[in-house]
């Protein structure tokens, strides 16, 4: 059968067309495999080590999973976050977590994040665990938790959707037999299958300083890793700003190690506004740069409907802002609604001081409030758009 030659190109237009439906709804499907239905976080910290000695305490270990699990919670939006602080954490109870405890929150579609911050030993010899509470000095690998265990039971148990691990625990220091407390980086960890994503404090190598990871970690992902400010933290959103910040900080001598098979678009949280916690000495020349809020700003009168002031090593945070009939009481995070742009006045006790500051606000997003020397000094991205 002979065609026209307007029948053929009909026919070479809807086999296009048919073409281009199937790229794009695969394209979709992908993009769609990259969103997890729920987020579960599990942040373990360990700052005491009864079986381990006075010289095994970490003491910041604790209190930067606290603060990493209220970020989680209010700022990147996880669904559900468990806690396991030192007593909490032994081996026993994160096995047990694990193996069954986790089997109802986490689905098929979902994405789990594995946050610990304490000691680990065998990284040196490529054989690493977990330090938990209740690990002896007299048999460490025998009372540790294995990586092995740990990825197995997420494999079998769990089988979430994607899997992100997080470990800060190689710290300077030994214990009783001459182990070093030198626990996992990145690339040690098991195939964890597709969407997974490994990240290590430091490379091999290198000991991490303490308190140099964490920060900059819960910062990245609350939003100062949003670089398209799309209100989404994504896996190579996440990895660039570590890349930059944590080595800048440390002059070099840290640099987190980032492993596994994952789509730079895996989405990590959601819901997040950009803020500007990079530090500026981190980032090249066109890159944003983190903006300290003027307190002479140009004249503006117009109403905003929202900003969140972020308080960060201060407590009892009150913020006035222009049109807003009483102050704000922050601890550590409020939101100021209905506003008129222009300066807020802003207020925080450090110790025995009150420290003041008067940020000055244009447009929706984050104001983070934080003691440098005897001032608040407060940042924001308002201006950077």
């Amino acid at each position: 059968m002979k065609l026209s030659s307007m029948t053929r190109a009909a026919l070479v237009f809807g086999v296009s067309c048919a073409v281009t439906a199937i790229a794009s709804y695969a394209v979709h499907d992908a993009f769609a495999q990259q969103t997890p239905a729920r987020r579960v976080a599990v942040v373990i910290g360990v700052s005491t080590y009864p079986g381990l000695g006075p010289s095994a305490s970490l003491p910041s270990a604790s209190t930067e999973a606290t603060r990493l699990t209220l970020a989680l919670k209010e700022e990147a939006h996880f669904d559900e976050v468990r806690l396991l602080l030192d007593s909490q954490a032994t081996v026993a109870s994160v096995q047990s977590l694990f193996n069954e405890g986790l089997k109802g929150s986490i689905g098929a579609q979902d994405q789990l994040l594995v946050y610990f911050v304490g000691h680990g030993i065998g990284g040196d010899f490529d054989d690493p665990y977990l330090l938990l509470y209740d690990s002896q000095a007299a048999d460490p690998a025998g009372t540790a938790f294995g990586i092995e265990t740990l990825s197995g039971a997420i494999r079998s148990s769990l089988q979430p959707a994607s899997v992100v691990i997080v470990t800060d625990a190689v710290h300077a220091g030994t214990i009783q037999g001459g182990f070093a407390l030198t626990g996992p980086v990145a690339n040690q960890w098991p195939d964890l299958g597709p969407q997974s994503l490994v990240i290590s404090s430091s490379s091999q190598g290198e000991v991490g300083q303490e308190g140099a990871f964490a920060k900059h970690f819960s910062d990245a992902i609350t939003g100062g890793a949003d670089d398209n400010d799309d209100h989404f933290v994504s896996a190579s959103e996440l990895q660039r700003y570590l890349l930059l910040a944590v080595p800048y900080e440390t002059t070099k001598k840290q640099t987190p190690a980032i492993a596994g098979r994952f789509e730079p678009v895996l989405q990590l949280s959601k819901g997040v506004l950009l803020k500007p916690t990079m530090p500026a000495g981190a980032i090249g020349k066109g890159q944003q740069q983190t903006i300290i809020v003027t307190e002479q700003p140009p004249e503006l009168d117009h109403t905003i409907d929202a900003v969140k002031f972020v308080f960060r090593d201060a407590r009892e945070g009150q913020v006035q802002c222009k049109g807003a009939d009483e102050p704000a009481l922050c601890e550590p995070y409020c939101y100021v609604r209905e506003l008129k742009a222009g300066a807020c006045q802003v207020s925080a006790v450090q110790g025995s001081r009150t420290l003041k500051a008067a940020p000055f606000v244009t447009t929706r997003g984050v104001v983070i409030c934080e003691p440098s020397g005897d001032k608040l000094v407060c940042r924001s991205d308002q201006w950077s758009r």
